[in-house]
This record gives C-alpha cells, sequence and structure tokens, in this order.
C-alpha cells in the first residue's frame, strides 16, 4: 500500500509508521481497494498483524474500504459488508447476466431462451459471463452451448496465456492451491470428489456427510470449516452445496472414485428402502438429483439387483417421473444386460410414467417397442408369458386411448385385451379389463351398461380373491349412483369400499372414498359436512404421501368457495392446489385449477384476466390430450365473447366447444353449447331489430 501510494519512508521510521501518518493527517475521503487480500491473509507468517492492521484502518472515519479475497467472510472478527450471494461468490440476477452478456458482446438481439439456459449453466458468475462473451464474438450461441456440453469450464478461457483473469479454471485452481499448501487445511481436499458429484450438495450434512464418505481418519468437520472458509463451497439451510461452475472443474481435476460411488449408493439405496413405498417425498426430494446422478453411474456399471430395486423404488413417486425416466433409458441401454422378463416390465413402467406425464404418443411408442420385442421372441418356454404380455399390451393401450377421451377405440382395445386374458386363464386381467370397460360407460352417461360391468368385475374380483380390486368396483358403483343423483345408495357403497379398503390396509383406497362422500355433500349444497369431508381425507393422502390426493381435496375445497361466492378464498385454494399438481408433474389437475381460476375471474366480469387464463388452461389440456378440458376452456370463452357483443367470436367459440362434448360423448356440455349459441342469435336478433 505504501508502494501504491507513492510514500516515502523516511530515515528511522518504518512502513507501519509512514502508512499510519498518512491516514492520521489525510483531510479528504478516501476509498482503499485492496484486491486478492487472501494472499497476505493466508501466506503471510504472522496473520495477526495483518487483522490488526486492517481493522486499525476500518477505525479511521474518513476511509472506506472494499476487499476481495478468497474466502466465505472478511477477515477477522469485524462486520463486513458482503457483496453477492450466500454462495461466497458474487453472482448476478438472471436479468442483470443477460444485460451484461448482451453489453460486453454488444449485441442486440440473442435467442434469449437458449442464453438463459446458457447464463444458468455458468451460474451467472461476472467472470463467467465476460469470457463466454468474448467467446461469443468468435462463435455463435448454439456453438458456445455445444462446446459447454462437451468441455464444460475448459472452455471457458481466452488469450494465449490464461491467467486468473482469463480462465475460470485456473481461478478455482488458486483457491484449491492455497488449501493444498495449507498445512492444517490440505486433509479437505479429500471430500472435494463426493461434493462436486452430488447435484443437490449434502442436506442435512452434520448427520448425512460421514455415511456418504468412505471410513478414513480425517476430520470431516474441520474439513468442511476449511472449505467453507475458502468459499468453495457453501452452507444453505444445513445443506453444504456448491456451484456447478466449480462442481465442473473440481470434477475434472478431483474425478469421483470407485470407492466413493459404492458408498454413496449404500446410502441411497438404504434411503430409498426406508421411506418404500413412496413416504417422505419430501426428504427423497432434497435428494432427488444426486439419487438420479449415484444410480445413473452405477447402473451403467452394474447390474446389482440393490441399485435395480432402487429404481423402482425411486419411481413410486410420481413427481419423479422425468427422472426416473433417465433410469430406465440407462437399464434398457443395449450395453445393460436384463432379462426378458425385466426388460418387458422397465418398458411398461416407462409407459405408465409417460402416460400419467401426458406425452401420450410417446406411450403408445413404448407399447410398440414391447410388442415388436414379444413378436420376436420365439422360445417356447415364454408362451404364456408372450401372451399374457400382448394382452396387457392391448388393455394399457386402452387405457391411453381413455386418457384421451377416444373413448371407442378404447372399448374395442379392452374388449380384445379381455378375450386374450381369458384365453390364457388370467382372470384378473380380465377383471381389470371389465373394470375398465365399466368406467368408460360411466363417462359416456351409459348407467345401466355400466353398472353391469362394474358389478360382474367385482364377482370376478372376489372370485380370484382380490379384494382391493372388488373395493375399486364397488367405490366406482358409487361414483355411478353419484353421476346419476342418487346419493344415498352412492353413501352405503363408498362407506362399504371404505371399509373393504381399511380391511385390506389399503389407506389411499379409504381416503379416495372420503373424498366421495365429501363430493356428495358438495352436491347436495351440505357445504360444511363437504368441507369436513375434504379437510380429513386431504390430511389422509397426506400421511400416505399421496400429494395428489391431497391437491384434488383443496382443489374440492376451492370449488366449494366459488359457489358460496367467496372468491378470495377461492383463488388462494385454487393456487395452492395448482402448485401442488405442479409439484407431483400432474398437468392435468393444474390446468384444470388454471381454468377454474379463469371461471372466477368471468364470473367477476375480469374478463381481460379470464381470457389470458382460459387460453392457458385450453393450451395445458390440449397438450396433455384432454379434449373435455379444452371443449370446457372453449365454452367459457365463448360466454365471455357473448358477454362482450363479441357474436361472431362467440359462435366460432361455442360451435367448436359443441363439436368437442359431442366427439367425447358428453351431452349436457353440448346442451349447453346450444343454449348459448341460441342467446347469441337471440341477442343478434334484437340488435338487428333495433337498427
Amino acid at each position: 500500500m505504501v508502494q501504491v501510494l507513492g510514500l516515502p519512508v523516511t530515515k528511522g521510521h518504518d512502513s507501519y509508521k509512514t502508512f499510519e501518518n498518512y491516514l492520521l493527517l489525510s483531510q479528504d475521503p478516501m476509498l482503499l481497494v485492496l484486491d486478492n487480500f487472501e494472499t497476505p491473509w493466508n501466506t503471510n507468517g504472522d496473520q495477526m498483524a495483518v487483522q490488526n492492521l486492517i481493522e486499525w484502518i476500518q477505525d479511521q472515519e474518513s476511509v472506506s474500504i472494499v476487499l476481495t479475497m478468497r474466502a466465505a467472510d472478511g477477515p477477522g472478527f469485524r462486520r463486513w459488508h458482503k457483496l453477492g450471494g450466500q454462495s461466497g461468490l458474487p453472482t448476478l440476477e438472471l436479468e442483470s447476466a443477460r444485460q451484461a452478456f448482451m453489453l460486453i458482446f454488444n449485441s442486440q438481439s440473442e435467442n434469449v431462451e437458449n442464453l438463459d439456459w446458457l447464463l444458468n449453466q455458468l451460474d451467472c458468475i461476472p467472470l463467467a459471463i465476460l469470457l463466454i462473451a468474448q467467446l461469443r464474438r468468435k462463435l455463435s450461441l448454439n456453438q458456445l452451448i455445444r462446446r459447454w456440453n462437451e468441455q464444460k469450464t475448459r472452455m471457458l478461457k481466452i488469450g494465449q496465456a490464461p491467467s486468473r483473469h482469463t480462465s475460470v479454471s485456473i481461478s478455482v485452481d488458486i483457491s484449491l492451491q492455497i488449501l493444498v499448501q495449507s498445512p492444517d487445511k490440505g486433509e479437505c481436499i479429500k471430500i472435494l470428489p463426493i461434493l462436486a458429484f452430488l447435484p443437490n450438495g449434502v442436506p442435512q450434512w452434520e448427520e448425512t456427510l460421514a455415511q456418504l464418505v468412505v471410513k478414513s481418519d480425517i476430520d470431516l468437520e474441520d474439513s468442511v470449516i476449511s472449505l467453507l472458509e475458502s468459499a468453495i463451497i457453501y452452507q444453505e439451510n444445513d445443506c453444504l452445496k456448491m456451484l456447478s461452475l466449480i462442481q465442473e472443474d473440481v470434477q475434472d481435476k478431483h474425478p469421483i472414485q470407485a470407492s466413493h460411488l459404492k458408498q454413496m449408493g449404500k446410502y441411497y439405496v438404504k434411503l430409498l428402502r426406508d421411506y418404500s413405498p413412496g413416504q417422505g417425498q419430501d426428504v427423497i426430494e432434497v435428494h432427488s438429483s444426486n439419487i438420479t446422478k449415484v444410480l445413473k453411474t452405477l447402473l451403467q456399471d452394474s447390474n446389482q439387483r440393490e441399485y435395480l430395486n432402487a429404481l423402482y423404488q425411486f419411481a413410486e413417486y410420481s413427481k419423479f417421473f422425468p427422472l426416473c425416466l433417465q433410469l430406465i433409458d440407462v437399464v434398457l441401454a443395449p450395453i445393460c444386460s436384463q432379462d426378458f422378463e425385466e426388460q418387458i416390465k422397465l418398458h411398461f413402467m416407462k409407459e405408465y410414467q409417460l402416460s400419467w406425464m401426458g406425452y401420450h404418443q410417446r406411450a403408445k411408442g413404448e407399447i410398440e417397442i414391447i410388442q415388436l420385442k414379444l413378436k420376436n421372441m420365439d422360445i417356447y418356454e415364454h408362451e404364456e408369458s408372450k401372451a399374457k404380455n400382448n394382452a396387457k399390451c392391448l388393455q394399457h393401450l386402452g387405457y391411453i386411448c381413455t386418457m384421451q377421451s377416444e373413448y371407442s377405440e378404447a372399448k374395442l382395445l379392452l374388449t380384445e385385451a379381455k378375450t386374450q386374458f381369458e384365453k390364457v386363464g388370467h382372470q384378473f386381467g380380465a377383471a381389470q379389463c371389465i373394470q375398465s370397460l365399466g368406467d368408460i360407460c360411466t363417462m359416456q352417461n351409459k348407467y345401466s351398461e355400466a353398472k353391469l360391468l362394474l358389478t360382474e368385475a367385482k364377482t370376478q374380483f372376489e372370485k380370484v380373491g382380490d379384494q382391493f380390486g372388488a373395493a375399486q368396483c364397488i367405490e366406482s358403483l358409487g361414483d355411478l349412483c353419484t353421476t346419476q343423483n342418487e346419493y344415498s345408495e352412492a353413501k352405503l357403497l363408498f362407506t362399504e369400499a371404505k371399509t373393504q379398503f381399511e380391511k385390506v390396509g389399503h389407506q389411499l383406497g379409504a381416503a379416495q372414498c372420503i373424498r366421495s362422500l365429501g363430493d356428495i355433500c358438495r352436491r347436495r349444497n351440505e357445504y360444511s359436512e363437504a368441507k369436513l369431508l375434504f379437510t380429513e381425507a386431504k390430511t389422509q393422502f397426506e400421511k400416505v404421501g399421496d400429494q395428489l390426493g391431497a391437491a384434488q381435496c383443496i382443489q374440492s375445497l376451492g370449488d366449494i368457495c366459488t359457489m358460496q361466492n367467496e372468491y378470495s378464498e377461492a383463488e388462494l385454494l385454487f393456487t395452492e392446489a395448482k402448485t401442488q399438481f405442479e409439484k407431483v408433474g400432474h398437468q392435468l389437475g393444474a390446468a384444470q385449477c388454471i381454468r377454474s381460476l379463469g371461471d372466477i375471474c368471468r364470473r367477476q366480469n375480469e374478463y381481460s384476466e379470464a381470457k389470458l387464463l382460459l387460453t392457458e388452461a385450453k393450451t395445458q389440456f390440449e397438450k396433455v390430450g384432454h379434449q373435455l378440458g379444452a371443449a370446457q376452456c372453449n365454452r367459457s370463452l365463448g360466454d365471455i365473447c357473448r358477454m362482450q357483443n363479441k357474436y361472431s367470436e362467440a359462435k366460432l367459440l361455442l360451435t367448436e366447444a359443441k363439436i368437442q362434448f359431442e366427439k367425447v360423448g358428453h351431452q349436457f356440455g353440448a346442451a349447453q353449447c346450444i343454449q348459448s349459441l341460441g342467446d347469441v342469435c337471440g341477442m343478434q336478433n334484437v340488435l338487428e331489430y333495433q337498427r
């Protein structure tokens, strides 16, 4: 500092005294900028002397300090005002990062979606943004993304002689070297590969870290403190984390070892087993990306049964279906040798998850793969299994068509599947098909036929000793009576089904019956009783870890508030339900909530907001192939146009909705559209007469 300030050191005075006198005699405010302060702080033999000096400077009223160093906190015991995020490194907000990139590159326009993806990969760290913007002058954005996917942090450098100012890797290296060279901190490097490998970091690290690390003689707490002090890692809600940019670089220099992977696999296999079946979603969620990465790596190199079982247990959580699909693809890859039956099982699991997420065409494609595999299989001893799986393919195609409201096609497929199941003596599969056919008839308002089919399915389930299947049929018969407004009979059936579900220990089924009993009270305008039942069902769903069921109860509570004109409360409930549906990846439920929010706006004559919400809901319904939901949105949009005297637009929307309702066999919806079209024509005639 004396040298930079150009202060002459007179004879008999040392540099410290000269500097102190200069500050004491200075009349003007002064800002000292001390860059790379970790050098004197970590390498000076007398750290206390450095601390005393910096604290003495802080005591001078006319002097302010801006200090940069590789550390989680400022030097000494004084409180420093810290710039940047909790990570220890200053990161920018996405909007600011985008603006910085555009200014450095001097660009007027970029593909925002691609740019934002790349900036997020870089954690919006200023040095990384500077380097990537410089590289953009030579390469297109698509080329930069491709190179990032291939090279990660190795690409983040410019110039022939990279330095800490022009290379992210060198900047990270400096921090690592400080740790390695420190006699009391070098041990912490041993846990770096684990921390760099785990995308979620280490949640509840004080309990978890020791179980993830292969037993050694290093002091884990001291190692963590050293890494936190160096800002290589940071702590967020008891979770040890590392910025992804640093993770990529550290993984390159300190790759994960087989022993580390085995230990992490052991921990996550036990975690999933302890919470199976499908319990503790919130606990699993904070580890979900870690589980995916660890299992993915282990399944690529090993076909041990315990890792495959862990995949099946992970698949019990609908929220993690997108992650499970990645793991299923790894296991089904040609390099992983699974027996034939296991492959078929995994393909069916993949098809179910894709259907649940609304990717019906991809799900059908998975069934086609199974059918092709079965066709090519000519091993005689698998003949019975082959016939059963062929029937199962038809059954699942029937389920997909049902979800897409293609009821005629679904009926044909399920009838054929039933016939094939009966041929091979698989009465359980046949009973399931009869049950599904009954459910379709209920949806098509063919109540007499539905009742016969569901009763037949119930008898068949009882014949093969499946009390659970029988309870489901009783529940479906209750749904049928509810649809026909036969509420007393429906109540008896739901109560019977609830008792049967409880008898076989199926709390989820019992919760569904309580929800259905609540729905009956709602339909009979017994709102207080309905609220109590929906709240009880919600508690029960949460108890068994069924977030979807809980979300549906919140949605129903929102419906009640809407009927009671309690719109503010209804909006809060639908918003909460929508968030919960999105959390478990149920796009259909989220779309229904958006539609309900749009209808509330419509009821309050907030037509602009209503149109935006209903259009969004319609798009979402179409995305998941739910034609009935899309038709309901078109009808509501048509009614809004009618209220706004936009009669031509109203006619188009209501006619489209009518056709959609007819297509899915919803005669009541079609009749409502005809009624609204009549109202439009009446209003147009009045206007014509007035002219």
